[in-house]
C-alpha cells in the first residue's frame, strides 16, 4: 500500500534534499518523487511512500517538524 503526499517548501532543491534525507533516515520507502515550482518562489514536492499505512502517518509528523516545510497534505492512496 502506498500514499502520495504533497509538501510545500520554501527552498526548492535544498528543501527536497532535506525532506528525502529525513524520510530515508527514518527508513520510509520512497516510490516516486517530483517537484513543481510555484510563482511565489515556493516549491511543491510530490512524494509517494510505500509502507504500512499506520507507519506513514508518522512520516507526516516528521515532515511537519522541518523548518522549511509548511504545508503537508495527503493527495491520494495508491494500491
Amino acid at each position: 500500500m502506498a500514499k502520495k503526499y504533497r509538501f510545500q517548501v520554501t527552498n526548492g532543491v535544498d528543501s527536497a534534499v532535506r525532506v528525502i534525507a529525513t524520510l530515508r533516515r527514518k527508513q520510509y520507502a520512497i516510490k516516486e518523487f517530483s517537484m513543481e515550482e510555484l510563482e511565489d518562489k515556493s516549491t511543491l514536492l510530490y512524494i509517494t511512500l510505500e509502507n504500512d499505512l499506520a507507519f506513514l502517518d508518522k512520516a507526516v509528523c516528521h515532515m511537519e517538524k522541518l523548518v522549511d516545510v509548511y504545508d503537508v497534505k495527503e493527495v491520494q492512496v495508491c494500491r
